[in-house]
């Protein structure tokens, strides 16, 4: 049987390149279930994966990354949705860009064997971010419009674990803003301010709101410590595995 070998081109990877390989490290040193660990670590990548795919598109139209607005409430009628909306559709925009960029730069002058590689660059990038998204249900509903992204359980546990070193812990706001830095992710209002071109107002109560949500999906599951009523923590709750000891 012959298999072809796949490779992530490095530009696609260099300017994160640090940023998945101290999430993997902080991650693997969580002393945990080693069964649990691979699922969540198979998850984990996979969004890692998903990230590189969307720098990567903007990095090669040159344009400015975008972000992803998360709907943590999940509501058929709230004004996050819509604007989640919005911001899935732009991050789908910017491939379908790509795609088009690239097929301009072709030069093959037979139009059916460029668009059958337009078809299969896309299948093997947007198509990929789309799938994966909706396995993950970081890109919901499954079917249906209003496409936008949320966090799932388990994709929270990654990134708790990865972006956290084990025992540590750190403000919710800090950890919005490492959410932010890393994948782009945008909960909060502090957040969308930074990176709205016109920022809005009157929307900064839906994204406390959006925020209050995503604080008690943390203290549900036990990763977010109330230190007072303005401040709450996140905590990675694993003991580092320690090495091994030299002989």
């Amino acid at each position: 049987q012959q298999l072809h070998l796949a490779y992530i081109p490095e530009q696609a990877y260099r300017g994160i390149a640090s940023n998945s390989v101290d999430e993997l490290i902080n991650f693997l040193s969580c002393n945990m279930h080693p069964i649990k660990k691979l699922e969540l670590l198979s998850k984990g990548i996979m969004l890692q994966v998903m990230r590189m795919l969307a720098v990567a598109t903007t990095t090669y139209i040159g344009a400015s990354r975008e972000h992803w607005i998360i709907d943590m409430k999940g509501l058929t009628a709230d004004i996050i949705k819509k604007i989640a909306a919005t911001g899935f559709r732009n991050v789908e925009n910017t491939f379908v860009t790509a795609l088009g960029q690239q097929s301009i730069q072709m030069e093959s002058d037979n139009i059916e064997r460029r668009m059958q590689e337009v078809r299969k660059a896309r299948k093997d990038s947007l198509e990929i971010f789309r799938s994966k998204g909706k396995e993950l249900q970081c890109i919901i509903p499954t079917t249906g419009p209003y496409e936008r992204f949320s966090l799932p359980e388990d994709s929270i546990r990654f990134l708790v674990l990865a972006i956290i070193r084990p025992g540590d812990k750190m403000t919710i706001d800090m950890f919005l803003t490492k959410l932010y830095e890393n994948y782009g992710i945008v909960i909060g209002p502090a957040e969308y301010k930074q990176f709205a071109a016109q920022y809005d107002n009157s929307l900064a109560n839906s994204f406390i709101e959006n925020k209050c949500a995503f604080q008690d999906f943390l203290k549900a599951t036990g990763f977010l410590h109330e230190l007072s009523d303005a401040t709450s923590v996140v905590i990675n709750p694993y003991d580092e595995i320690e090495g091994d000891e030299e002989l």
